[in-house]
């Protein structure tokens, strides 16, 4: 089983049965695809709680933040740009 498959079904679930769903995702790109609300948590606060259509480089920044290399690491591994 393939995370899309997985992810469509939790999207199924959402919308048809309105049952919302939390969860704990590290693929930026997955979670922007799907998410509705994308909550960043760095060293255990809230760096950002809003829309996943708000969600900008700055701000996946402030998520993964500190280290350079580490957020270009993250972001190039899995081809994640947004605006």
């Amino acid at each position: 089983m393939t995370s899309k498959l997985v992810m469509d079904d939790f999207k199924r679930i959402n919308k048809e049965m309105n049952i919302s769903v939390i969860m704990n995702i590290h693929h930026v790109e997955v979670a922007l695809e799907y998410a509705d609300r994308i909550i960043g948590v760095r060293q255990g606060e809230i760096v950002f709680d809003g829309p996943s259509s708000k969600v900008t480089d700055t701000i996946l920044h402030e998520i993964y933040g500190g280290n350079e290399e580490e957020y270009k690491t993250v972001f190039e591994e899995q081809h994640v740009h947004v605006q």
